[in-house]
């Protein structure tokens, strides 16, 4: 365990980003981060395995200046010495986030967060008073390389956030699919008068990708209930040039 960034500064937002077999695809997630707008204090824990593809501490601590910049003021690099089942490395994180963190971010490592993620989050879930906020959005298929636009208001949708009491007490599972599902679960069930919010806003600046991810690689984005295929070019968004750029070259 290593902490790349202490500001002694209290953090009133986590995001925690388990990473795996993602060292193509990780930087895509840093990128978002770093390009957070007016964010309250964060901190980042990130959690890796030793493996043969691990992205390693080096690459993330490149990023602590940029993360700084845009309001982080803690980093935290867990690096487990084996493979460990996704709901372990939730429950992992959870552990050491700041006693004073009241919005837990749930953060893939092959999404691309829109500038106001954090801010929004933090409106919805500290501020608002709901436990649960997620958002509908755009989706990229590296296999397809074309746009879709996830419309379904499902269980959990993406870009989701929830109280950090949660993510403190997350329960060990061995589970190896529908892992947001065990979360929300877990929460809706143990929370009386349990609230949700879905922002069904498609923000332009934002964006989950389809093709590099471990647990969801085989999602049928020919899916109408869930994924519509939308003729926006990447161009039309407000993605940075550079990032669609990079998102091209994979």
């Amino acid at each position: 365990m290593k902490e790349l960034l202490n500001t002694k500064k209290p953090a009133l937002i986590s995001v925690g980003l388990p990473v795996f077999n993602s060292r193509k695809i990780v930087w895509l997630a840093m990128e978002g981060l770093c390009n957070q707008k007016k964010p309250p204090a964060w901190e980042l824990v990130i959690c890796e395995e030793v493996h043969k593809y691990q992205t390693g501490v080096a690459f993330f601590n490149g990023y602590v200046k940029k993360l700084q910049k845009a309001g982080c003021v803690r980093v935290l690099y867990i690096e487990l010495p084996k493979w460990v089942p996704l709901p372990k490395k939730w429950r992992c994180i959870g552990r050491y986030i700041d006693p004073a963190s009241k919005v837990f971010l749930l953060h893939a490592a092959d999404c691309y967060s829109f500038s106001t993620r954090l801010a929004d989050s933090y409106k919805k879930v500290a501020v608002e008073g709901y436990d649960w906020f997620d958002t509908l959005g755009y989706f990229y298929s590296f296999k397809t390389k074309k746009l879709y636009i996830y419309h379904k208001e499902h269980m959990t949708n993406l870009n989701m956030s929830f109280k950090s009491e949660f993510a403190r007490n997350i329960p060990a599972s061995s589970k190896r699919k529908s892992v947001d599902g065990f979360l929300y679960r877990y929460m809706a069930n143990r929370t009386k008068g349990f609230r949700r919010f879905t922002d069904t806003t498609i923000h332009q600046d934002g964006i989950d990708t389809h093709g590099y991810n471990n647990i969801s690689i085989k999602r049928p984005m020919t899916n109408g209930k869930k994924f519509t295929t939308v003729n926006t070019k990447f161009e039309q968004t407000t993605i940075p040039a550079y990032v669609i750029q990079k998102i091209r070259t994979l």
